[in-house]
This record gives structure tokens, C-alpha cells and sequence, in this order.
């Protein structure tokens, strides 16, 4: 199994309590217990350990971690040294593919970054199969009516990420006109961002936004007019 050192900020961006349970060994597991709006530091182990149940919390918009943070001092993968070995018959028996071993590192397919593992790539070429495919990084949720400085759900974002491209739709609820949309986030990574929102529109829907800088967090607030409609909105977030 991979050993990832380190740790992982989680922030929970509910009013409720959030327990996420990671199942390390059989026979043992850890509940990780998030309060309202708090931010913990969470073991790198656990958090790979958990990683689907991490996952579906952060699609609902119910915490944010960063991911691409898992890649850090993976360093090699154990199989790879296997291969380089060439103890096992890996062209013909095809039984090292077949494990999933070499791609144990598995979290390098979901970045565009991602390194290849060290083991041998021709007698297997098996290592890009087992790597789990990109999958993108999306929210969805309402936007309250006739709010001011509102925290949207799923947009909190590291202070140190550097840049943060927001692709998104938003649709008025009652008349189902249409945004479609682009913001952009950059940071200095110590005390301070900005953002640019650019998009167009079938009719105004009465939604702008800002980012404010909270310690070591960037966070996207709404502001809506008074339209007696909610807002329903769709984004995909990619880090750069």
C-alpha cells in the first residue's frame, strides 16, 4: 500500500456537524468529526483511505479539501521495483497488470501532472489502465434570493493555491433565464486575492460576486438582488 506522509486541511462549509468514517485495516476504521464551518488537519493516510466517502461529501458541497495535495511525496510506487527486477514474467502472464499493482499510486491518472510510475512500461503497459481517469471537480447548489456577502457552498479554496479557474451556470428558478459564466481567482498565497467574473446572460438574473480572504482561506460571497426566485447553480473548479 502507498504511504502518503503529511496532513490535509478538510473544512466542513455546513451549520452542522460532519462525520466522514474511513475504514483503515479490516477490522478497524476512525470517524472524523468535522464541526460547523471549522477546518481540521487531517492525516494524508486517512484522508486515501477514505477517499470515496471524501469524494461524496465534496461533490454535495458539504466540505473542500484539495486533492491534489494526496500526490505529494508519493515518491515511487513498491511495484515498480518489481518490475525493474524482472523476477515475475510480466509481457507473457500479464499477472502484474492484472493485480493493479504498478498502478497503486492510482491518484496520479486525476491530474494533468500526474507522474508515471517506475516500473517498466513496455513489458506491462498495463500502468495508465489502473490510474483512476480525470474526473472533474463539480458543485451544485442554490443561491438564497435577496442576499448580501453570502459564503457559496463548495467555493473555499487554500489561501496557497495560486489560481483557480470557476466554470458555471446559473439559471433564475421562476423564469428559468440563463448565466453561463467564468470567474477568475488569483492569489499571493500569503494575504490576499482577486477575482474576475465574466460571463453573458439571457436576462439579469441579479447575482455578482467577490472573494474575501479569511487566514488562510479564499472565500467566493454572493450578493443577490431581490428577484422572489432562488438561483440554481452548476460550476466545475479547476485548480491551475
Amino acid at each position: 500500500m502507498k504511504h502518503v506522509v503529511g496532513q490535509i486541511a478538510v473544512t466542513n462549509l455546513t451549520n452542522s456537524t460532519v462525520t466522514i468514517r474511513a475504514n483503515l485495516i479490516p477490522g478497524q476504521s476512525r470517524a472524523i468529526k468535522l464541526l460547523p464551518y471549522k477546518t481540521i488537519l487531517v492525516d494524508r493516510d486517512v484522508v486515501y483511505m477514505a477517499l470515496e466517502e471524501f469524494r461524496k461529501d465534496k461533490a454535495k458541497g458539504v466540505i473542500w479539501f484539495d486533492e491534489d495535495e494526496l500526490n505529494i511525496d508519493t515518491g515511487a510506487t513498491e511495484t515498480g521495483v518489481q518490475g525493474t527486477t524482472g523476477i515475475s514474467i510480466e509481457g507473457i502472464t500479464g499477472l502484474q497488470g492484472d493485480t493493479g499493482l504498478p498502478g497503486s499510486t492510482g491518484l496520479q491518472g486525476l491530474g494533468e501532472t500526474g507522474l508515471p510510475g517506475v516500473g517498466s512500461p513496455g513489458s506491462t503497459g498495463l500502468q495508465g489502465v489502473t490510474g483512476l481517469p480525470y474526473v472533474p471537480n463539480t458543485t451544485s447548489f442554490l443561491l438564497d434570493d435577496n442576499q448580501v456577502d453570502m459564503i457559496a457552498p463548495g467555493l473555499v479554496f487554500p489561501l496557497n493555491v495560486g489560481g483557480i479557474v470557476i466554470t458555471y451556470k446559473i439559471s433564475l428558478v421562476s423564469t428559468n433565464d440563463m448565466r453561463v459564466g467564468m470567474i477568475y481567482v488569483a492569489s499571493n498565497g500569503i494575504s490576499s486575492a482577486s477575482m474576475q467574473d465574466n460571463f453573458a446572460e439571457t436576462d439579469d438574473i441579479g447575482v455578482s460576486w467577490k472573494a474575501s480572504v479569511d487566514v488562510s482561506y479564499i472565500y467566493l460571497k454572493y450578493t443577490t438582488s431581490l428577484k422572489s426566485s432562488q438561483r440554481s447553480m452548476v460550476s466545475e473548479i479547476k485548480i491551475i
